[in-house]
């Protein structure tokens, strides 16, 4: 179920200890990588979310954590949560494990032996939450992901992609759930938007985000609009 994990982990490893991200390091090596019979690319081309069910969930900052022990309350599988760092992945973690939750943590500040632990037990079920990072989690392709929420929102639509790919694998469901502080709500609604879910970003309680449009550019050389100006730059008298 984690075939090809070892592989990703490496890869993963030497993006983390060279200084490029994890993504322009796949990028170097091809564009791919191959885990097991799964190809995931470096972009999202190679990673789909129109099988999984999206939910936007408006939230409060100091109330995430309790929004977050509901969600994985309910009936689920495997449930992989993202955070933006390795300090937040470390807290998080530890919170719900006080909780009564099997959570484990995955990102950049852990050694090898133990991101493969925590992968190990993650795809075993000894533990059926994972909190991770962006880079940590790339090249996770595990089938009984059926939640991925997104405690911190992701930075843009690309980054969505990437996070929320990894459910609704293999012709399976899954659900896409995003937490936006009201701080997050230009930005969240933007990337609904751009992925085409204004109605599951509606269906949130959110007012639908109306995409900017580009302005035709009518002016002259010298920076005057054609047609409204004089020659000396005052405004023309229309007739």
């Amino acid at each position: 179920m984690l075939a090809g994990c070892q592989s990703v982990q490496q890869i993963e490893s030497q993006a983390l200890g060279t200084g490029p991200s994890m993504e322009g390091k796949l990028v170097a090596i091809g564009g791919s990588v191959i885990t097991g019979a799964a190809i995931l690319r470096a972009y999202d081309g190679g990673v789909t979310i129109t099988d999984a069910h999206h939910r936007f969930i408006s939230v409060e900052h100091p109330k995430k954590t309790e929004a977050l022990v509901r969600e994985l309350a309910a009936d689920r599988g495997l449930a992989l949560v993202f955070v933006r760092t390795k300090h937040g992945a470390d807290r998080l973690a530890r919170n719900l494990r006080k909780q009564g939750f099997r959570a484990g943590e995955l990102h950049g500040g852990m050694s090898q032996p133990q991101r493969e632990r925590s992968l190990g037990r993650f795809a075993s079920g000894a533990n059926d939450v994972l909190v991770a990072t962006d880079v940590a989690a790339r090249g996770l392709d595990l089938e009984d992901i059926t939640h991925v929420i997104n405690f911190d929102a992701p930075a843009d639509e690309k980054a969505y992609v990437h996070r929320v790919g990894r459910t609704a694998r293999a012709g399976r469901g899954g659900e896409g759930v995003t937490f936006v502080t009201p701080d997050q709500r230009l930005e969240v609604g933007r990337i609904a938007k751009m992925l085409g879910l204004d109605a599951e970003w509606v269906r949130g309680g959110f007012s639908s985000v109306q995409r900017p449009q580009q302005q035709r550019s009518t002016r002259s050389r010298g920076g005057a609009r054609r047609g409204n100006t004089s020659r000396g730059g005052r405004p023309r008298n229309s007739a």
